[in-house]
């Protein structure tokens, strides 16, 4: 099978990702990791004093303010560094095959996260009354920066490192290398090591597996529907974690004193199982690319470009 993210697709105009080694890839992970802090720190600091609170006080008592300021700032961070990633890849929309059927493509990847989701809204079944509607009524907020969050992140790991890794040294190792990398970009030092742990294993697993469905579908479009159902999952138990008190404001508590250094046993159950049935999913859609992923080896490079 010839993967098009990789070695493009001449008939469809999409140009063949340029081989780089796996220092290259650690670096452009780095270089987007800063630059996404910053935008984000900036942003943020400009919202925040624009609702009227102080230098030395930036968070005040508004809790629900804070995270509606900080998904701005996530909003205007994440486009930054998608405008970067494009602008410095030399891939283009077309490259990523970020298109029509792109789209048309990852709509069934929507309901797959739907089914991911299910072992967490049970749990929220056994909630106080009221929080469908609370939940209901965030989703047009936290859709659009969890959706770019997630479309950049893919595009940046699986539609640029990865493929570029690929082309570099196959597909195997392309795949598992652009793993890693995806997971590093996770790794939370201010968490307690198992959740630590958890966390970097986790996002290992996630990184293969969406590797594996761009690989299979040739785009984007599956990996950034499941991704941006994972983390729209999440979000939305971010706010209902201390219900009935209100959702607005348990998300920017929850956001803004996220790391501790207390481990959280039911982070792993709420993860692990939704994990497992993601893994299932994809693994059983993309199993017939399991042989050509272990028999590519990509590109010849004539040079060391690490």
């Amino acid at each position: 099978m010839r993967f098009a993210l990789v070695y493009g697709d001449p008939g469809a105009g999409r140009a063949p990702a340029e081989p780089h080694g796996w220092g290259a890839a650690l670096g452009a992970m780095i270089v987007a990791s800063l630059l996404l802090g910053l935008i984000s720190s900036v942003a943020l600091l400009i919202g925040i004093v624009a609702m009227g609170y102080e230098i030395g006080d930036l968070f005040g008592d508004d809790q629900a303010a804070f995270g509606a300021a900080r998904l701005i700032a996530e909003c205007i961070a994440y486009t930054g560094l998608g405008w970067f990633v494009i602008r410095t890849s030399g891939r283009s929309f077309a490259d990523l095959g970020l298109n029509v059927r792109a789209l048309v493509g990852g709509l069934p990847w929507v309901l797959a996260g739907v089914v991911v989701a299910i072992p967490t809204m049970l749990g929220l079944f056994a909630l106080p009354a009221g929080w469908p509607t609370a939940a209901a009524s965030a989703l047009p907020v936290l859709a659009p920066p969890v959706l770019l969050q997630s479309g950049v992140e893919e595009i940046l790991f699986r539609g640029v490192i990865m493929a570029a890794l690929a082309a570099r040294y196959g597909a195997l190792r392309g795949v598992l290398i652009s793993a890693v990398i995806f997971s590093l970009w996770h790794f939370d030092p201010s968490l307690a090591w198992q959740d630590v742990l958890l966390t970097l294993g986790s996002t290992f697993v996630f990184g293969v597996t969406s590797a594996l469905l761009v690989l299979r579908q040739g785009h984007l479009g599956g990996a950034i529907a499941l991704h941006a159902m994972w983390n729209l999952t999440l979000a939305i138990e971010t706010g209902l974690a201390r219900w009935p008190e209100p959702f607005w404001e348990t998300f920017g508590a929850t956001v803004e004193n996220a790391p501790t250094e207390a481990w959280d046993p039911s982070m792993a159950s709420a993860t692990l199982l939704p994990l497992a049935i993601e893994t299932a999913i994809v693994l059983t859609a993309v199993r017939f690319v399991f042989a050509d992923v272990l028999a590519d080896r990509g590109r010849a490079r004539l040079h060391d470009d690490r």
